[in-house]
């Protein structure tokens, strides 16, 4: 057990590092690994309380607090945050393995009876509560595919989930799911490229970074799925983008995962966030959902 400055009690799950082929366009760590290394310090605590069984993740909300980068060294911990008769709610802390500082924070609702998960409970610490993302699941995840189209979501991805990308189970893990929605980003950049950007030589100095995350997991893909992933902007600020993420199980018709997250531009050379384009912040806006009545 780990005690750290913020008082809370740390039972370490996860060591590991970042590696190259971990790191997307903006080289630095992909919000998939970022789940994956969630996911297995989750495994690692709840073995080391004795918790045995199959523990299935409701939802999960996410912070990316500092950039990790290729070889970065990574140690994840967990803390129970609350324990009731349905499941249990964890917090996880990605932490630098040299200075400490955190990374990244992920606090997730799971089934189970925790019976043996320790008695300590937390309140949540400052530093992981949700800050531009409600504390709620998003009101389009109720809506059927044709419905959503209507508010204004567009298709960015869709395919057949493989059972490589499967567990044990053959159903796709939660960092699969993060990593289908990441990799049908692109699709929704281009969708939102103004006519100013697509004359332009890309000088390859601007990225994106996403600060936020809340994922609400309705069911799973399982091997040879069919699904489609829809994307559109709830809403844009000077620096920040809101967006709504929703993935339907093609042969079922059911939304299986909604998603929200708040990103910003980020300027590649200075590591630092930039404010958005005027023009594509106009662009942004005239896309906006429509709300949900």
């Amino acid at each position: 057990m780990k005690q750290t400055g913020d008082g809370l009690h740390w039972t370490l799950g996860y060591k590991g590092s970042v590696n190259r082929w971990e790191c997307d366009e903006n080289d630095h760590l992909n919000v998939r690994f970022y789940s994956r290394m969630a996911g297995e310090a989750v495994i690692g605590a709840l073995a080391a309380w004795g918790e045995a069984g199959r523990a299935t993740l409701r939802w999960q909300h996410m912070r990316y607090l500092a950039e990790a980068r290729l070889a970065t060294p990574v140690s994840g911990y967990v803390t129970p945050l609350a324990v009731d008769d349905t499941g249990y709610t964890l917090l996880v802390a990605l932490r630098h393995s040299l200075t400490d500082n955190v990374l990244a924070t992920a606090i997730g609702s799971w089934t189970g009876d925790g019976h043996t998960i320790p008695a300590v409970a937390h309140a949540i610490p400052a530093y992981a509560a949700p800050r531009g993302i409600a504390d709620a699941d998003t009101p389009f995840g109720s809506l059927a595919l044709d419905a959503a189209r209507a508010h204004g979501f567009a298709t960015v991805g869709k395919g057949v989930i493989a059972r490589r990308e499967c567990g044990m189970d053959d159903l796709l893990p939660p960092d699969g799911m993060m990593g289908r929605i990441s990799d049908a980003m692109p699709n929704l950049w281009a969708l939102l490229q103004t006519e100013a950007e697509l004359a332009a030589r890309s000088d390859g100095f601007v990225g994106g970074a996403v600060l936020e995350y809340r994922m609400h997991h309705h069911g799973a893909l399982k091997a040879g799925s069919r699904y489609e992933i829809i994307s559109g902007v709830r809403d844009v600020t000077e620096k920040l983008q809101h967006f709504v993420h929703l993935c339907f199980d093609l042969d079922t018709g059911c939304c299986v995962t909604s998603a929200q997250a708040v990103g910003v531009v980020l300027d590649l050379v200075a590591r630092r966030a930039v404010p958005i384009p005027a023009d594509r912040r106009q662009r942004m806006l005239s896309l906006r959902l429509k709300p949900v009545a």
